[in-house]
């Protein structure tokens, strides 16, 4: 198969795909390609028009508050995006899913299971094919805090939100950014680490740099990928094959996680403790290395 040049909707992320040129970029020191850091705007945009139309409050946290505060935009060597709303707003964002998917991209609700929520989490994908994604994260409010995977934020300190520019527009965030600070380090708008998923699905960690240049990641709009990356028959096959394969551990994962949730809620510590905790986690480890 001939090497790509950019991603498009047909293809996986450059960081995903063993046929692009781009293959593996951050392992290898690389900032986000052109075609990624533009599809990764392109769905920020997209959903956050989205969500301000039909008026479900939203802020834009982790690395890309992160990125809004330090470049104004997407961190250089970003990969994916990260917002939260309100568990009480969860039902109106799950009625947008059509909207969301008729326009190419492939909402996918992870937080909902049995009834109840579980991950706290929902993801919107570039494409069913493209893993690039927006995270959304469902905050739940309890007494004067917001919590959601384990975080806690003072809700005073997130309301009322306040606008960031982010490229040509502005975002809603925190209206404070203490707890961010406290995250990442008091040194962060000055400091920077490369963050990726290893060969062995570990979270690596680069050495930490001076950021000497604060510019945004690099995108264009007004640039067709698609143009200059045609795909054969072959190739969009093969890359359909991959993405199915991505998107089985996607789930795996999440049922999993699905799995040990309710078993930590429902279950005995004593069965919690040997079934969830041992050999539920080396059945996951056997699926998943087998996928």
């Amino acid at each position: 198969m001939n090497s790509m040049a950019f991603c498009t909707k047909q293809t996986l992320s450059c960081l995903s795909n063993p046929y692009s040129i781009n293959y593996q970029y951050i392992p290898q020191g690389e900032n986000t390609p052109i075609c990624c850091a533009t599809h990764l705007v392109e769905i920020l945009f997209f959903i956050t028009s989205l969500l301000e139309e039909h008026e479900i409050p939203y802020f834009i946290y982790w690395g890309t508050l992160l990125g809004a505060i330090r470049h104004q935009g997407l961190i250089p060597w970003d990969y994916d995006l990260d917002i939260g709303i309100l568990e009480e707003d969860y039902e109106k964002l799950k009625s947008l899913q059509s909207m969301i998917n008729q326009q190419g991209y492939w909402f996918s609700d992870c937080a909902s299971g049995c009834g109840i929520i579980l991950n706290e989490i929902c993801r919107v994908f570039y494409s069913k094919v493209n893993d690039l994604h927006l995270d959304i994260y469902i905050w739940k409010k309890q007494d004067d805090l917001l919590i959601c995977e384990g975080e806690k934020l003072a809700i005073s300190e997130v309301f009322p939100l306040q606008k960031y520019k982010f490229y040509d527009r502005y975002l809603f965030g925190p209206n404070q950014i203490n707890s961010l600070l406290n995250y990442y380090g008091a040194d962060v708008l000055d400091y920077g680490k490369k963050q990726y998923w290893g060969s062995k699905g570990l979270t690596q960690i680069s050495s930490e740099f001076k950021i000497t240049n604060k510019a945004p990641a690099k995108i264009d709009f007004n640039q067709n990928f698609n143009e200059n990356n045609p795909l054969t028959i072959d190739q969009w096959v093969q890359q359909n094959i991959m993405a199915l394969q991505l998107r089985m551990k996607f789930k795996v994962n999440h049922l999993w996680s699905d799995s040990v949730k309710l078993g930590r809620k429902f279950l005995p510590f004593s069965l919690r403790n040997c079934f969830w905790e041992y050999i539920g986690h080396r059945m996951y480890r056997y699926i998943r290395n087998r996928l």
